[in-house]
């Protein structure tokens, strides 16, 4: 996991590439911001009903979460930095949306004393779940950010972790459990609930986050892959449908509320000439 460049070289090679990838960040966090404050007022104005409205919400939610635990794992910066800076953009998303919903008032949102701080709580729980698939997705294939066909670290590199970077790792996740403990004993919250939540974003990241990924930054087609992946996707909702006719309808809502957000801050970072290579295609890139 060592982010050290192969050469000095690279370390100056690097550094303008770090520029571009925070700037496409911190448009991408604009946008997201804008849109979570914005949005709401749309859809409130458009969607009469507030399950669809909510449903929609929860996955733009999800997926500019979901978008930040991708550059928390890929991007250039030190790598605890990055998960630190994730929790703490994904925080104040939550905050924008929110925001927007009680300037709205008129019962858009129950807002219960102390709802903030249950969130903030166990929102680092919530991302290293959506994160952890994709992390471990990288360490297992050795996958590594390039753009425009050359390395910017060596790829071989990337499955290695050193001790420091495991102690860290222990500490993050250690706390983030403290956090979540500390929620359940002050909000009276069902442990079973919160370990739900959880395991609910982790199984979206496998199955919504990785595929999107894998279309907009590994597969060399790329639009035949994203129109492939995206008709699995809402394929996925005739399990629904089996069960409910209603839940199957909000369970694409969602869905197009997680995917815009998350394609759209994907093509970003491809039109920027970011790509995703794996170990295998290292000399085919660097040469």
């Amino acid at each position: 996991m060592s982010e050290t460049p192969s050469s000095p070289t690279g370390v100056l090679a690097a550094r303008p590439v770090r520029g571009a990838s925070a700037r496409a960040f911190k448009i991408i966090v604009a946008i997201f911001v804008f849109g979570n404050f914005v949005v709401p007022h749309l859809l409130v104005m458009a969607v009469p009903e507030w399950g669809e409205v909510f449903a929609f919400s929860l996955g733009m939610s999800f997926g500019e979460n979901a978008l930040l635990a991708v550059w928390a794992v890929f991007g250039l910066e030190p790598w605890a930095w990055r998960i630190i800076l994730s929790l703490f953009v994904a925080l104040l998303l939550f905050v924008a949306d929110l925001a927007a919903r009680i300037v709205m008032g008129g019962g858009v949102v129950s807002f219960a004393p102390g709802f903030v701080l249950q969130v903030c709580l166990e929102y680092p729980l919530i991302i290293i779940s959506i994160l952890l698939p994709i992390y471990c997705f990288k360490i297992a294939v050795g996958y590594d950010l390039v753009i425009r066909g050359k390395t910017i670290r060596s790829l071989s590199r990337s499955r290695q972790i050193s001790l420091t970077d495991l102690f860290l790792l222990t500490a993050i996740i250690a706390i983030a459990f403290a956090m979540v403990r500390f929620s359940i004993s002050m909000f009276d919250r069902d442990v079973r609930s919160v370990l739900r939540e959880c395991l609910s974003h982790f199984v979206a990241s496998v199955f919504i986050v990785l595929p999107s990924v894998w279309a907009a930054l590994i597969a060399r087609r790329h639009t035949v892959a994203l129109l492939f992946v995206v008709v699995c996707q809402f394929a996925g909702a005739g399990i629904f449908a089996t069960i409910d006719i209603a839940v199957a309808w909000k369970y694409y809502v969602g869905l197009i509320g997680a995917l815009i957000p998350l394609h759209a801050g994907l093509f970003v970072f491809r039109a920027s000439g970011f790509r995703i290579c794996g170990v295998a295609q290292e000399s085919s890139n660097t040469g």
